[in-house]
């Protein structure tokens, strides 16, 4: 079925974003961190390593759920996970069944919502445009480091150029 992800492997990462009181974090991580400094509480983006006021946590709901859900989205999207998917059906009902039930709920912005909308949209075009080889290039692009933030135009640009020429090459 849709299990792509252990329960095991969800512990982990649940663990990895407990709270931790440092003045700075001590490493960067793929996943949110929540961190207290000052009696303030953070919830550090993956990927940061200075401690900025941008972080500070406004959520009305609880902090752990909320970044508990931020990092279920990192990690089903991460290209671990899609790289063990046997089918394109599997991550389409797994998307779609999280993102519908994290947009049910009223107390919990999950910021990184939209990101995976973003996936849910470019699995739906390759569908579309490859019906029979849409998981092979939707694993390719995110290999490639696919993460729904583009800076520029041009990084748009370069990304639909390089997706055109993997449609190419798969559609041969």
């Amino acid at each position: 079925g849709l299990q792509l992800i252990e329960e095991k492997e969800i512990l982990n990462v649940i663990n990895k974003q407990w709270i931790k009181d440092l003045t700075h974090p001590s490493e960067s991580s793929r996943f949110y961190t929540l961190l207290i400094n000052h009696e303030h509480l953070y919830q550090l983006p993956p990927g940061a390593a200075t401690i900025t006021d941008e972080w500070i946590f406004r959520c009305t709901g609880d902090p752990m759920v909320e970044t508990s859900l931020m990092n279920l989205i990192e990690l089903i999207l991460s290209p671990t996970v899609i790289h063990r998917a046997e089918s394109i059906q599997q991550i389409t009902t797994m998307y779609s069944l999280i993102a519908q039930g994290i947009r049910n709920l009223m107390s919990y912005q999950v910021n990184n919502l939209e990101k995976l909308r973003s996936f849910i949209s470019l699995i739906r075009c390759l569908t579309t445009l490859l019906p029979n080889r849409a998981l092979n290039v939707f694993k390719d692009v995110c290999q490639q480091g696919f993460d729904a933030k583009f800076n520029s135009c041009q990084a748009i640009h370069q990304f639909v150029t390089s997706l055109n020429e993997v449609i190419k090459s798969e559609g041969s």
